[in-house]
């Protein structure tokens, strides 16, 4: 299949097309808004009220690679390049472990239960 025309509504049904024996609707749609996000630097409200923003050639070629990438199992972060851990910002790529969601919760719980004390927190060799 090929993307119909270059809209953002033909590239999300594509998106959905290709991705559709691996994805169930919803993972797709968060996937495909987080990579419009990135790609186009538009928040996912501007996505969700133009879908017929009109898009160039190479961010066409950033959905079909970025598509491509998710086929072979890549997670999300490493397409995008960072992740948000803790309110921070983090690059990421498969050299670099994606935090997971249970550390930055126990972080947190370090901070709840110490709201007074200077936490020095070192990780070594874990993972």
């Amino acid at each position: 299949m090929r993307i119909s025309n270059n809209s953002l509504q033909a590239v999300k049904s594509f998106f959905h097309s290709e991705l559709a024996e691996i994805l169930d609707r919803e993972a797709a749609n968060y996937y495909f808004y987080a990579l419009a996000e990135h790609f186009l630097q538009k928040k996912k409200l501007h996505l969700l009220m133009d879908e017929n923003i009109r898009l160039s050639e190479s961010e066409m070629l950033m959905f079909t690679k970025a598509i491509k990438r998710i086929k072979k199992h890549e997670p999300l972060q490493y397409i995008i390049g960072n992740t948000e851990f803790f309110g921070l910002n983090i690059k990421v790529s498969p050299s670099v472990l994606i935090p997971r969601p249970e550390t930055e919760q126990l972080v947190e719980l370090c901070l709840q239960n110490n709201p007074q004390a200077k936490l020095r927190v070192i990780d070594l060799c874990t993972g």
